[in-house]
């Protein structure tokens, strides 16, 4: 599944509206509409595919785990910033958040000679308990090393939930990442917790689509 978007430049809002849960083949454009024009949403539960986009292209309440798959930042409007992520918890107790497990991070040509003036990040926090996990992925030197971009101010900053853990490459140092409260540093025991047999219960119900994935942690 393709969705072009290459003629939507002007507006910021994200590509890909994780508003439920969902499977899908390719996701590929510049940006969305926005919410309410050309956002995608659909219904199953997890992810595998090509992303590119511009501005919180991967946004969204909904439980999900991106998996192995090749994330794309695309060159905004000048000096615009990039994060990747928007999640929308809004709750505490809720059971949703963004996984991107085993993915490669990185620039699509056009963007790799902007990167220093319009500046990318893994996300920043949508709504008050906005939870990201990053793991065991490929980041490139696109990500600054904050590594995070607040909303605004210090909005959610001490109740959002974001972590990196086992990830590789030249942008996954974590020596110079904010020091939010809301940053958590994991352990593998811990990282069980946000893979597809247990965040999304996909042993349950993946294997019926006959699609390949791993429900635990890799070795990498």
């Amino acid at each position: 599944m393709a969705y072009d978007r290459g003629g939507c430049k002007d507006n910021k809002a994200a590509l890909v509206g994780l508003l439920s849960l969902f499977l899908v083949a390719l996701v590929n454009g510049v940006n969305g509409a926005g919410e309410d024009h050309g956002s995608s949403n659909a219904d199953i539960k997890t992810l595998y595919c090509t992303i590119s986009g511009t501005v919180d292209f991967i946004f969204g309440n909904a439980a999900v785990v991106l998996q192995n798959c090749k994330i794309l930042v695309r060159k905004p409007k000048p000096k615009q910033p990039c994060p990747i992520t928007a999640q929308g918890r809004m709750e505490s107790d809720e059971p949703t958040g963004i996984v991107l497990q085993n993915c490669t991070i990185s620039s699509d040509p056009d963007y790799y000679p902007v990167r220093h003036t319009s500046k990318s990040y893994l996300g920043r926090p949508w709504k008050q308990y906005s939870r990201t996990v990053v793991m065991q992925s490929q980041i490139d030197d696109l990500i600054q090393p904050e590594g995070w971009l607040p909303w605004n101010g210090d909005f959610a900053l001490n109740t959002l939930y974001y972590t990196e853990f086992d990830n590789r490459g030249p942008g996954a140092a974590k020596e110079n990442r904010v020091k939010w409260k809301g940053i958590k540093q994991i352990t593998a025991k811990e990282a069980i917790n946000f893979t597809p047999s247990l965040f999304i219960h996909g042993d349950s119900w993946i294997k019926n689509t006959g699609i390949s994935y791993t429900g635990a942690l890799m070795k990498i």
